[in-house]
């Protein structure tokens, strides 16, 4: 027992001197990741309370880092240094530095290494020096979290550049990455369903470069951020449209044999909405190569064999009320009589009324104008294809009423 506890506290000894060899090495020799953030987040300074940290010549046994009380020490340490030159914020990426060595002073000075800038010249008051220094800690802070989801390659190859001073670069990565984690973000939505392969594959692709941003520009980034929103909006449309048909497809089943047009032009309507909704349905599931273009073109042809769908049901509930009707009275009705009993049976059945449940014309106006405003948002095109559905039937109903009126009267 005493050598296992003896072998783990050598063990630990030996990664902390590692690690602290390897925050003076340069990062072509495996140096410290000034990229990876840490879990301390970035820390306003504030001025810590006490004198400066103690600066003699003498040995000072070093206390364990876990111990809170030593990270509260060294963290106001670190809160001083950054004060005394002027560099502002601590970012995230410092506190890999501050772990590796255990000394304040000398993790201030290796990060500022590490970013580009003489720390000596910082430590001597430079202005121009400072100014570069807090500039570019203060474009760490902002890239947030950007830069530690990058891969391993990726952070140290923006590593070597923010050390060689190519701060556009580096800045230019930052926004490329964080337009194409933007882009992601729209993944986060659609976790655990199913979604059209061309949309999944638009993801794989855009997740592939987010690990690595200087593959890809600024404007290629937009436009995957672009096209993952339009995507999702597609993914939303697919889904309401295949549930409004099973919907449709499911009632007509059910009022379908008391239509009494088996074998007519309507059930030929039928079978044609159907086949062309289950192949442009079918194909969008499994096709891949799909671009945004392609992918919109199928939903809008799919809309419009739902809304032929839409229609047909309303008229195979105002036909089968009609042959109900016709059963049970038993009345006999002319060729044109007929036609236009049937139409004002498909009116009442849009508007959601039946002959038995006649609206006064408050009412149908009032359902009218319901309908009107439904279609906001809707394109010009689908408005003038429902009104002229909505307008002869509301003027057959208006009619009827007025008529029934005058032989009441």
């Amino acid at each position: 027992m005493n050598w296992r506890r003896m072998g783990r506290a050598i063990l630990g000894a030996l990664r902390r001197i590692l690690a602290a060899f390897r925050a003076y090495l340069p990062r072509a020799l495996g140096g410290s990741d000034v990229l990876r953030g840490a879990r301390g987040g970035h820390k306003k300074v504030r001025m810590p309370r006490g004198s400066a940290p103690w600066g003699g010549e003498g040995y000072a046994p070093r206390a364990p880092l876990e111990n809170p009380r030593v990270q509260k020490v060294l963290r106001n340490a670190v809160f001083f240094l950054f004060d005394h030159c002027e560099l502002g914020v601590v970012p995230a990426q410092f506190w890999v530095f501050l772990s590796a060595t255990g000394d304040p002073g000398e993790a201030v000075r290796l990060f500022i290494q590490a970013i580009g800038c003489d720390p000596d010249r910082v430590g001597r008051g430079d202005r121009g020096e400072r100014e570069r220094a807090a500039e570019i800690i203060d474009f760490l802070v902002m890239s947030g979290d950007v830069f530690d989801r990058l891969s391993k390659e990726a952070r140290e190859s923006l590593g070597r550049r923010l050390e060689a001073g190519d701060y556009t670069t580096v800045r230019n990565a930052a926004r490329t990455a964080a337009e194409l984690r933007s882009a992601l973000d729209v993944e986060a939505r659609w976790r655990g369903s199913t979604l059209l392969p061309s949309f999944s594959g638009l993801l794989e692709t855009i997740r592939r470069l987010a690990e690595d941003p200087l593959k890809a520009s600024p404007d290629d980034a937009e436009q995957a951020a672009r096209l993952a929103r339009a995507y999702s909006a597609a993914q939303v449309d697919f889904n309401e449209l295949c549930k409004q048909y099973e919907t449709i497809v499911a009632e007509l089943k059910h009022v379908w044999a008391r239509t009494g047009w088996s074998g007519g032009a309507e059930e030929l309507a039928l079978r044609s909405a159907c086949a062309g909704f289950d192949t442009l349905r079918d194909g969008l599931r499994t096709v891949r190569e799909l671009d945004i273009d392609q992918v919109q073109f199928a939903l809008d042809t799919m809309r419009r064999h739902a809304d032929e769908l839409d229609r047909l049901l309303r008229s195979a509930f105002g036909a089968s009320g009609a042959r109900d009707s016709g059963s049970s009275s038993g009345s006999h009705r002319t060729a044109g009589g007929s036609e236009k009993e049937r139409f004002l049976d498909e009116a009442l059945a849009y508007y959601g009324y039946s002959r038995r449940d006649l609206p006064t014309e408050e009412d149908l106006s009032l359902k009218y104008r319901a309908r009107m405003a439904a279609l906001k948002g809707r394109s010009q095109s689908d408005i003038q294809r429902e009104q002229y559905q909505m307008n002869p039937y509301r003027d057959a109903i208006r009619d009827f009423l007025r008529d029934f009126k005058r032989a009441a009267a």
